[in-house]
């Protein structure tokens, strides 16, 4: 289910297999790589978006719940 997430959210196998390494990674192995910290700030933005844009989904078929049920 979270590897059918990741993919919905725009990223690749290549970069979903990498998150999964860095989350099980012993941290004294975990070494810092300016790439990969510019892809993952890049996908949390892209995420955050996505949320934005949800949220404001939200709100609408909230109001258009509401009309419809005062039209009752």
């Amino acid at each position: 289910m979270a590897i059918q997430l990741y993919l919905k959210l725009g990223l690749t196998a290549d970069e979903i297999g990498q998150l999964f390494t860095d989350e099980i990674a012993n941290p004294d192995d975990y070494e810092y790589c300016e790439a990969m910290q510019a892809m993952y700030e890049e996908k949390l933005s892209q995420v955050d978006r996505q949320i934005a844009a949800l949220q404001h989904l939200k709100r609408v078929l909230k109001r258009q719940i509401t009309l419809t049920l005062s039209k009752k």
